[in-house]
């Protein structure tokens, strides 16, 4: 619609209340001057009608229509305040010219009226248009929400099912964190038991040191002997005659000597075997030392598989916070959309009402028009 600056409707209201208050006083062609009141009365609906529009809303052939309204008014005025004005001689000579006036009058309100109305009619069927316009956006903007509300129920669809699946998983995994609790209760037994063999180990260990610092002890007394014995060789060497009769006595201790060193030899034995036996402990320790590693290391790698879980867990409960509040702000967006909807409805409510009101009003302003315009040629 193009917009041009708007005509003010004062001056023309103005001169409508002069053709009012010049009716009153009228003392000759009282009917033609009524006549021209109930025209102008109507015109004068049409005007308010008009006013109570917005300046951007009048359209360029309504406002030129509008400027051929006041001089019909100015002249309308002039013509009532002749007829008030005039004495009776003045009058008997001029009614028939004051009738002439009047006539061209009426037609000139007629034309007037008539452009009014048509600029009226055209506007109300642009208005019509527009309005049309904005309901076709208003229904497809509903469709959009529609296909919105769709995808939110698909989006809270798909939220369920993830719930679920997380449900599910939270399920799965108890069952294993409930063997790894059993796994490092029979860890904690076990080190139990191996903090016990490590305390019998170590007692061992107090007792041999005790049977080495024991054999420690006879082997300084079989070195005391042995220093004893070369004494009394060196005495026997000196006292070889007197050795000779005690021969015997010597190889009978010999012989006893020699047993002892068969019974040393046998403890060494002993103690050989004794420690090719804590080698072999030693070497268990080891071993089991190293299975309890490579358990502890597959426990760190389950607790490593655990933690890595619960990140992702911790993860997915991120992602499932961020679209619960993408959520939220699409229903706030939708909340808004629809209060923007319901003041659209509202506006084209009042628009529908005002749009009755001038079809009844342009109506009943057709209906006088055609009963002046009868009037007119009835009396011509």
């Amino acid at each position: 619609m193009d917009v041009i600056d708007f005509l003010p409707l004062d001056p023309i209201l103005s001169s409508v209340r002069a053709i009012y208050k010049q009716c009153q006083n009228v003392k000759r062609n009282e009917k033609q001057c009524k006549r021209i009141a109930l025209i102008v009365q109507k015109l004068e609906e049409m005007l308010k009608s008009i006013k109570e529009k917005d300046s951007n809303q009048i359209s360029e052939n309504l406002n030129s229509a509008l400027l051929e309204v006041k001089p019909v008014l100015d002249s309308a005025v002039e013509l009532i305040k002749k007829c008030t004005d005039a004495n009776v001689m003045t009058a008997m000579t001029k009614a028939q010219n004051y009738q002439e006036e009047f006539n061209k009058l009426n037609e000139r309100f007629s034309d007037v009226i008539l452009t009014v109305f048509n600029a009226m009619h055209e506007q109300l069927e642009k208005e019509k248009k527009k309005l049309a316009r904005k309901e076709s956006k208003m229904a497809k903007k509903k469709t959009k929400i529609a296909q919105k509300t769709a995808n939110m129920a698909q989006m809270e669809a798909e939220m369920d099912q993830k719930k679920a699946e997380m449900a599910q998983k939270e399920a799965e995994m108890a069952p294993k964190e409930e063997e790894m609790a059993q796994m490092e209760a029979k860890m904690a037994q076990k080190e139990v038991k191996m903090s016990e063999k490590e305390d019998e180990f170590s007692q061992k260990e107090a007792k041999m040191s005790q049977k080495e610092a024991k054999m420690s002890e006879k082997e300084a007394e079989m070195s005391e002997k042995e220093a004893e014995m070369s004494q009394k060789e060196a005495k026997m060497s000196e006292k070889e005659d007197k050795m000779s009769e005690k021969e015997a006595e010597m190889s009978e201790k010999e012989a006893e000597m020699s047993q002892m060193e068969a019974e040393l030899a046998q403890k060494e034995a002993k103690m050989s075997q004794k420690e090719a036996e804590m080698f072999k402990k030693e070497a268990k320790m080891s071993e089991k030392e190293a299975e309890i590693s490579k358990k502890e290391a597959e426990m760190s790698e389950k607790e490593d598989k655990m933690s890595e879980k619960e990140a992702e867990i911790s993860k997915k409960e991120a992602e499932m916070t961020e679209k619960e509040a993408e959520m939220s702000q699409m229903e706030a967006k939708l909340a808004q959309m629809e209060a923007e909807m319901a003041q659209m409805d509202r506006t084209l409510a009042l628009q529908q009402e005002r749009i009755h009101s001038l079809k009844a009003k342009t109506m009943f302003i057709l209906l006088c028009c055609c009963a002046v315009t009868v009037t007119v040629y009835i009396k011509k």
